[in-house]
């Protein structure tokens, strides 16, 4: 999956789904999870300062008929 988080940058997660933003700033952002073939999913998130944040997003996938 391609997680998103506008003016910071892109991330593809690995085998397992993990993914990691490094160094952002304090603020609150949403962050986007999509997939070809699933719905995308965004979440808010405030970010404080000096604090790791885990956010886990379960993607569903398209009905196809």
């Amino acid at each position: 999956a391609e997680v998103k988080i506008p003016n910071i940058g892109d991330k593809l997660t690995d085998q397992t789904g993990f993914y990691q933003f490094m160094d952002v700033e304090e603020g609150t952002y949403a962050i986007s999870a999509e997939k070809t073939g699933y719905l995308s999913k965004t979440k808010q998130v405030t970010i404080e300062i000096n604090e790791i944040k885990e956010v886990n997003f379960q993607l569903q996938g398209m009905n196809q008929y």
